[in-house]
């Protein structure tokens, strides 16, 4: 087993904040790809999570919940959004984590195809529907077994300096067109997969966690690549039980994210 695969094996609520700053690749059958750095995401807990899709058990819809991580789970919202998980937790334990929101940091040209409504590039995939289309995925990608990759040690440090795409042009121009920085961007994750997940070194990652004494989803927690803190709401679009903010603050999101799907009023905010 690899030390990246061991960081989808917690509880969705550990393996959450995990998930925040790593990218996901997909590329189709014409070798077109997209890569979306997570801003966004929400744990869903199986049998302990009344808000949940796998609360009552496998049906043919929710089985890859139940599979072994490294995997996703691609479910149709109001019979036209594909919206996709990542699952995590031990094999049967039916918990995955909603990709709710990124930001779109390669295949910019393929958005005025997938996305022609979208006002501006931070709505390209803000919101879980948006997200799917972005990304090219549908429900025949459910149970689509993931490649895990360690993101370039290079990623981390360009997103920490705050620069633009265009500064991994080494010896190019800084003010480098978007599609150039696109293509450079490409080339450094260089995706080959249908679907690839990109998280932080391990050891970074376990720094990480270290930092918020085991996740629970509360602010302040330090994350690799650039951004001091994520915060947790109530997830969004779930009724009943699982909707209560107080007692499952399971949406969490990155701070100061432009991308991120909806900013919480203070009151709402944990």
């Amino acid at each position: 087993m690899t030390d990246l695969k061991r960081l989808l094996l917690d509880r969705a609520t550990v393996v959450a904040p995990r998930l925040l700053g790593g990218v996901l690749a997909t590329v189709n059958e014409g070798g077109e790809s997209v890569g979306l750095r997570i801003t966004e995401v929400e744990a869903y807990e199986g049998a302990l999570d009344p808000g949940s899709h796998a609360y009552r058990g496998v049906t043919p819809r929710t089985r890859p919940m139940f599979g072994a991580p490294p995997r996703v789970y691609v479910y149709l919202s109001y019979g036209i959004h594909s919206c996709l998980n990542i699952v995590c937790a031990p094999e049967g334990s039916g918990q995955g984590c909603l990709v709710r929101a990124g930001e779109v940091v390669w295949g910019s040209d393929l958005m005025a195809k997938r996305r022609p409504k979208a006002r501006s590039n931070r709505d390209w995939a803000r919101g879980p529907g948006n997200v799917g289309s972005a990304l090219g995925v549908s429900v025949a990608d459910s149970d689509h077994v993931l490649e895990l990759r360690t993101i370039p040690p290079k990623w981390d440090s360009f997103v920490a300096s705050g620069a633009d795409a265009s500064s991994l042009n080494d010896s190019r121009e800084i003010n480098a067109d978007e599609g150039d920085a696109d293509a450079r961007v490409r080339e450094l994750f260089a995706p080959k997969s249908r679907l690839t997940l990109y998280l932080p070194q391990v050891e970074a990652r376990a720094a990480s966690d270290d930092a918020a004494g085991a996740p629970r989803g509360r602010a302040g927690v330090a994350l690799p690549g650039g951004h001091p803190e994520y915060r947790t709401t109530a997830r969004i679009g779930v009724s009943g039980p699982g909707g209560d903010g107080q007692k499952y603050p399971w949406r969490f999101y990155l701070v100061g994210e432009r991308s991120v799907s909806r900013h919480p009023t203070p009151k709402s905010e944990k």
